[in-house]
């Protein structure tokens, strides 16, 4: 398991009952170094170069008045703060205000709870380098989640690394799947679906295979393909979607990406590590845009409020949910204005709260939406079948300031966790 590394300091002496009180607190999160002792004004200046092995400097006492080193340092630095009641201490006010007014980024929780999120989230961070996305394509990707300086940010900020190859790979793999395997999961796992052939469920559950496949012997963490525009086929020219494949892999921590968008991979990723729990990607649609949603979906939406609604539809359904998120969970043909044949998932998830995500395009931002999912409403439109309709607080500000069409989606208000990741980050948090 990832630790953060935190650097103790305390000026004279060392306070070891506080120290044990943060060890105790944190154990699971956390590895104290050696305490650092400082005696003298030289010795805090020296600061930086004692916590190069750190990836927290944690403040027990020292000189405040000089913040320079622990600007210099470039590291969160956690200023002890908590009473034996594990809650903020009313005396550290002015330290914590001097300290963040100066430049340096010290968080300020109310609570060790917060405090213990906190470095929960430090750790999704430090767990993402080295990660490796693959993306599958036909061509290289037209959007903006393509472009080389995004995938360079992605690596130098998150650590993130994004290969792009071709579908020779997946089609080698699909067809090294045994149908003997297809059968054993099939007898497993009895699939609810209805108007799907059984060769389109073979098919679906030996792409789920030959993907897990791939992503094994390359050490994957997440995966996408450019399933929209241009289908991957058998040698006798039947679709083959990974959209099953896609929601079973998320139930095991996998981000997979619709569309090959690595921006949703890398969010869903990152929320994974940080929450431990799964998520999915759809399209939203803000009905302060009625007119191009109406046009572009085929559905009227004249029963839905424009100011307060955002519709979620991704290839005719509410998206590629994990069977574990779900209410209801079918596989059902995909016949839309695009696809004509293969399978797709038909979802739905009970009446909640849910939060909508997204990272920038530069990694310096994470956008929440939080709405109150009121159902999966049924359409009988091409381009539309299932979609959730979602409460928000304003649609127009979501239609402004909205990153993508592309969102993840988490079950709940989880706008507090979201804050905190946003600090750990160093991340600008944006609530639309």
């Amino acid at each position: 398991m990832t630790h953060i590394m935190v650097l103790p300091v305390a000026r004279d002496t060392m306070p070891y009952d506080l120290l044990e009180m943060a060890k105790k607190a944190l154990y699971k999160w956390v590895r104290f170094l050696d305490p650092c002792v400082i005696t003298n004004i030289d010795e805090w200046n020296e600061l930086p170069n004692r916590a190069k092995d750190a990836d927290v400097i944690m403040i027990f006492s020292g000189y405040l008045d000089n913040v320079e080193p622990l600007r210099r340092a470039k590291k969160p630095v956690i200023l002890w703060s908590w009473t034996r009641e594990e809650v903020l201490s009313m005396w550290s006010w002015e330290n914590l205000t001097w300290l963040r007014e100066n430049g340096v980024n010290v968080p300020v929780f109310v609570s060790l709870d917060d405090l213990r999120l906190y470095f929960k989230a430090l750790i999704a961070y430090k767990s993402l380098r080295g990660s490796r996305i693959l993306l599958l394509m036909a061509k290289r990707p037209s959007f903006i989640w393509g472009f080389d300086p995004v995938l360079k940010l992605m690596k130098d900020k998150l650590g993130i690394t994004v290969s792009i190859k071709d579908r020779s790979l997946l089609r080698k793999a699909f067809y090294e799947v045994q149908y003997e395997e297809v059968k054993n999961m099939i007898e497993r796992v009895p699939y609810i679906h209805r108007e799907i052939s059984e060769q389109d469920l073979i098919n679906s559950i030996r792409m789920y295979l030959a993907l897990k496949k791939i992503i094994n012997a390359e050490k994957l963490n997440g995966i996408g393909i450019d399933c929209l525009a241009e289908p991957f086929k058998t040698d006798k020219g039947l679709p083959v979607h990974p959209c099953l494949a896609f929601s079973l892999l998320e139930d095991s921590c996998i981000a997979c990406g619709c569309e090959g968008d690595p921006l949703s991979i890398a969010t869903m990723l990152l929320l994974m590590r940080f929450l431990n729990e799964p998520c999915f990607m759809t399209n939203i649609y803000p009905l302060s845009l009625a007119p191009a949603v109406a046009e572009h979906l085929g559905i009227p939406i004249h029963d839905f409020s424009p100011k307060r609604t955002v519709l979620l539809c991704h290839c005719a359904y509410l998206g590629v949910v994990p069977p574990s998120m779900t209410s209801k969970f079918e596989l059902v043909m995909k016949w839309d204005k695009i696809h004509k044949g293969g399978v797709m998932i038909d979802a739905e998830v009970s009446s909640q709260y849910v939060t909508m995500v997204k990272l920038s395009p530069t990694f310096s931002t994470i956008q929440v939406i939080l709405g109150k999912l009121l159902e999966v409403a049924r359409f009988s439109a091409l381009h539309c079948r299932a979609a959730g309709v979602v409460e928000v607080k304003d649609s127009v500000k979501v239609a402004e300031k909205l990153f993508s069409h592309h969102v993840v989606v988490l079950l709940g208000d989880r706008r507090k966790e979201l804050k905190v990741l946003a600090d750990a980050g160093n991340l600008k948090y944006e609530e639309l």
